[in-house]
């Protein structure tokens, strides 16, 4: 996995070196990592392949495998804070068979405690906000709210520093608003769509029945419109109605395929015709 620093990362780095902050620095950066790596080894674990972890002025993304299945995704999720938790949780009971060690690591677990308990706000683009994802019927309007609620979020943090700069000024609590405000701002379309993709063409509930269904449309219709209409009790087939050409049907299987390869706002007319 290959491990790259963001430039706003590397300037966070240099303010902390020169406010004497070089050890917390350090331990922040292990427990990121640590906490990605959760993420990693359990996406490895059901068969996903996640390739890159980037560090950011507060926190990190990881990147690769795009379509998650839902169940996989969720538990990926929530490695991440655990992993966190556990690592806070071993090193705390060391306190007790080694009590000096409480002087040398008390800072690294507090760290791995804050990640943990930010991780499971249920705001873009946090842990939290993504584990919640994973249960929702209509991601791509889940993802707008949650976007919101991280921009809302980041003002909350930010007006917090402020009023820190009155008393003992809190650097954190301004770089995170920013880390929020950036993640929840700069998703990027493509992004979106992919949250669509996990969950449009699901598995069918044969035990209950399953009904044939043909539904008519006409070339002005998005493909994302067709997804909507996608159902565990029926199999859809799109008729278009102002189409004299030989496409001018679409199964559930062809829609698939078009989502893969066109984007989700596109008009089947600027597909076929």
């Amino acid at each position: 996995m290959k491990l790259k620093l963001h430039p706003l990362f590397l300037l966070f780095s240099l303010i902390l070196i020169i406010y004497g902050q070089g050890v917390a620095l350090f331990y922040g950066i292990v427990a990121v990592v640590l906490h990605e790596l959760g993420h990693k080894t359990t996406a490895k674990y059901y068969g996903y392949y996640l390739k890159e972890i980037k560090l950011l002025p507060y926190g990190a993304v990881i990147s690769g495998e795009e379509n998650i299945d839902k169940k996989s995704e969720r538990i990926i999720a929530i490695s991440g804070p655990v992993v966190s938790l556990l690592i806070a949780i071993i090193f705390i009971a060391f306190w007790w068979i080694i009590p000096t060690s409480y002087y040398y690591t008390k800072s690294f677990v507090y760290t791995n405690l804050g990640i943990f308990f930010v991780n499971l706000i249920p705001v873009y683009p946090l842990d939290g906000a993504r584990f919640i994802l994973t249960f929702s019927k209509n991601r791509l309007k889940a993802l707008k709210i949650l976007r919101i609620l991280g921009v809302i979020f980041s003002f909350i943090f930010m007006i917090l520093f402020i009023v820190s700069a009155f008393y003992d000024i809190n650097f954190t609590l301004g770089i995170f608003a920013i880390f929020l405000f950036v993640g929840a701002t700069s998703g990027t379309k493509k992004e979106s769509e992919n949250y669509v993709l996990n969950s449009a063409f699901i598995v069918k509930d044969y035990q209950s029945g399953v009904e044939g269904k043909k539904i008519y449309i006409t070339s002005d219709v998005l493909l994302l419109k067709l997804i909507k209409l996608l159902s565990p009790k029926t199999i859809n087939t799109y008729i278009i109605v102002d189409s004299n050409s030989t496409n001018n049907v679409i199964s559930e299987e062809k829609l698939e395929e078009l989502v893969k390869k066109y984007p989700i706002y596109t008009k089947i007319k600027d597909i076929y015709f």
